[in-house]
């Protein structure tokens, strides 16, 4: 039996693409690549910048919380006594003393020259990256907060927490 042909197409042309249509394919993908590479390099930039902000934030934050409520065994400024918190100035930063509910006396430390925040007896770290941290005894209140700066390459963020314990004993 012999095999009918559709008028003016060869036998070899019947399978695959031609070059031609291969050259259009790629010169649209090319096109379409050159203009979704800058998207994708300003949508990276920006989570980058992003991503730094909440880093930051959550250093600050983290390291206002242990100050507060204190890490593992050591009890926090929420358990201090009132009366017993007592703020002295030192040659880079200050230094926050109290007595807990324990009776045990603990110091928190912030050191400008080594941006860190520590917890005494330990000692203990509370935060690190610390560009600032400013703590204001008045009779019925610890007014406290904290400043964090990070340099990652280009992208520069700092972030900020503060609170205010009010004396319940």
């Amino acid at each position: 039996m012999k095999r009918i042909r559709p008028v003016g197409v060869r036998a070899d042309r019947r399978r695959g693409f031609t070059l031609t249509e291969i050259l259009v394919t790629m010169l649209i993908m090319g096109i379409v690549a050159a203009a979704v590479f800058p998207l994708f390099i300003v949508c990276h930039r920006f989570w980058r910048s992003v991503n730094l902000r909440v880093e930051v934030d959550r250093r600050a934050t983290l390291a206002l919380n242990r100050m507060v409520y204190g890490v593992g065994a050591s009890h926090g400024l929420r358990t201090a006594r009132q009366g017993t918190v007592m703020l002295t100035p030192a040659e880079d930063g200050w230094s926050l003393s109290y007595v807990d509910v324990k009776n045990r006396t603990n110091r928190i430390v912030y050191s400008q020259t080594d941006h860190r925040l520590t917890l005494h007896p330990g000692p203990t770290t509370l935060g690190e990256q610390i560009e600032s941290a400013q703590a204001v005894v008045n009779p019925r209140t610890l007014d406290l907060t904290v400043r964090v700066h990070q340099v990652e390459g280009r992208f520069e963020a700092t972030g900020m927490a503060q609170t205010s314990i009010r004396w319940r004993n």
